[in-house]
C-alpha cells in the first residue's frame, strides 16, 4: 500500500466517521434532547402554575389581570401538552430508547398530554360548587402528569 493510498484510506474513514456521528448526533440523540427539554418545561409549569391550577377562578368574579394571568397558564399547558406530542413523535428508535429508560412508554405520554389539556380546560370555574371539584382534580392531574412522566416533584 503506498502513502497516498494510506492517506485517501484515513481521509476517507475520517469523512465517513464525521458523517455517521452527525447522521447520529442529528436524527437520533437531537430529538431525545428536544423531548428531555419539554419534559423540564413540564416539571417547570407544575411548580410554577401551582397556584392558579390549584384554585380556577370565577371569570365573572375576576379582574381583568388575573384573568389574562389564568389564560396564560391554559394555553401554556397546551402549548406544553402539544410540546411533547410534538417531540414524542420525532423521537427513532423509540423502542431502543424505552429499554435504556430515556424516554417514557407511548401510553403514559399520550395519557399526560390529555391530563395537560384537561387541566388547560380547567382554569375556570363557573360556579362554586364545580371550583372544588376543579381544584381537586387538577391536582390530582397534576401529580398523575408527573407520575406518568417519571418526572420528580420538586418543592415538596
Amino acid at each position: 500500500m503506498t502513502e497516498l493510498d494510506k492517506i485517501l484510506l484515513t481521509s476517507g474513514l475520517t469523512i465517513i466517521g464525521g458523517c455517521l456521528v452527525f447522521v447520529v448526533q442529528r436524527f437520533l440523540l437531537e430529538p431525545l434532547n428536544e423531548q428531555s427539554r419539554v419534559l423540564g418545561r413540564i416539571t417547570f409549569a407544575m411548580h410554577y402554575y401551582g397556584r392558579e391550577y390549584g384554585f380556577p377562578i370565577s371569570p365573572e368574579h375576576a379582574d381583568q389581570a388575573s384573568q389574562q394571568r389564568y389564560w396564560a397558564v391554559a394555553d401554556k399547558l397546551r402549548e406544553l401538552g402539544s410540546s411533547l406530542a410534538e417531540t414524542s413523535q420525532g423521537i427513532r428508535l423509540y423502542w431502543f430508547w424505552l429499554i435504556l429508560r430515556m424516554t417514557p412508554r407511548r401510553k403514559r405520554i399520550d395519557e399526560a398530554i390529555g391530563l395537560l389539556t384537561r387541566m388547560s380546560n380547567c382554569m375556570f370555574a363557573f360556579d362554586s360548587e364545580s371550583r372544588a371539584e376543579q381544584t381537586r382534580q387538577n391536582s390530582a392531574d397534576a401529580d398523575t402528569v408527573i407520575k406518568l412522566l417519571g418526572l420528580r416533584r420538586w418543592g415538596r
